[in-house]
């Protein structure tokens, strides 16, 4: 079985395809599943498919890491942070303080590239070769999910914007009526997918919110979010503003410290999805095998975007669903960032 992957992954990298661990560790669970599915430690079997294994396999075929260019992040020396945060903590304090402002109308969104075939900035290719593609950073195609959720652990429907002018982009597929899909040239949050988001997800929420709690319409809420170029337009701001939301924004470069979107949710999805990716690739794989092709004749798993939108979204709408139910995970984020310690709410379970 080990020789099969080597050769799918061999053929894959000849034909141009994605080489990374996520593609190694699906087509293994592949090759595994066509020989017997209890053999994977999933199904109470010895065999553990780890990113260390096909990392290991790499090595043992040649591969040699790559890194591709990224740009650096800048750091904040941790006396200048803690400035930096104790200002951030206070001006959210004062805001709740002074519009009396409820735990459950204390939010923060956060947006995120998510790559329909899981990429690294890594790549592999056989050592000593003379021209280094960066395999991991080939496949760009990617989406724009807006997240966001409250102090006291409720998880926002989401907004996803797809790359395209028209909703043609639009994978065939049924969202939640509470989501809200849009499209922008490149995929990226602009002025207007953010007033979209204004109104389409978050002032729904909070209006279902105070009805909830038996507010009036007059009540405030914050609103806590990065200093993103596409949220950061007058017509944005003000439009905030007149809505009654209060804003406090997550300082420049300490979005992975004091976003609470950033410290929790965002991880998971990234990890969930890659999660169903590669196991749905190793079912394509083991469909081969099963079909009676060799490890000779295994061809590349069609990752054309006809197929992967309508999968995606479905494997989105799952991860939403699945952080949405552990109310604890999104409340975690804003104890991580020191909000809520902050505003001096504590999660119900956290008491006991």
């Amino acid at each position: 079985m080990d020789h099969q992957v080597q050769i799918y992954i061999t053929n894959l990298r000849k034909s141009g395809g994605v080489v990374n661990t996520a593609i190694v560790r699906a087509v293994g669970m592949g090759i595994v599943m066509s020989e017997d599915k209890q053999l994977l430690s999933e199904n109470g079997g010895p065999i553990t498919l780890t990113k260390t294994w096909a990392y290991s396999l790499l090595q043992r075929m040649n591969f040699v890491k790559r890194r591709g260019s990224c740009t650096a992040k800048t750091h904040i020396p941790d006396e200048k942070f803690d400035e930096i945060k104790t200002e951030f903590l206070n001006k959210i304090k004062t805001a709740v303080t002074e519009n009396d402002i409820p735990p459950d109308l204390i939010y923060n969104w956060d947006h995120t590239g998510l790559h329909y075939v899981p990429v690294s900035n890594w790549t592999m290719e056989v050592q000593g070769s003379q021209k280094i593609p960066i395999v991991g950073l080939d496949d760009k195609r990617q989406i724009t999910a807006v997240f966001a959720g409250t102090l006291t652990g409720e998880f926002v429907p989401a907004q996803v914007i797809y790359k395209g002018t028209t909703s043609a982009c639009h994978p065939a597929y049924d969202f939640p009526l509470a989501w809200h899909i849009t499209q922008s040239p490149n995929h990226w949050a602009n002025s207007t997918t953010q007033m979209e988001y204004t109104a389409k997800i978050l002032m729904p929420h909070i209006r279902r919110t105070k009805k909830r709690l038996g507010l009036p319409d007059s009540q405030k809420a914050l609103c806590i979010f990065d200093v993103f170029r596409a949220q950061m337009g007058e017509d944005f701001i003000n439009d905030l503003k007149q809505k009654g939301i209060c804003i406090v924004f997550v300082p420049p470069s300490c979005t992975d410290r004091l976003q609470p979107m950033d410290l929790t949710v965002q991880k998971i999805v990234k990890d969930k999805l890659k999660d169903r990716f590669q196991k749905w690739y190793a079912n394509q794989i083991s469909k081969q095998l099963e079909n009676g092709n060799t490890d000779q004749t295994l061809t590349p798993v069609d990752l054309r975007l006809s197929f992967l939108k309508p999968l995606s979204a479905e494997w989105l709408v799952q991860v939403h669903a699945d952080i949405k139910s552990d109310k604890k995970l999104i409340y975690k984020g804003f104890e991580k960032s020191g909000i809520a310690e902050a505003v001096g709410y504590k999660f119900p379970s956290c008491e006991q």
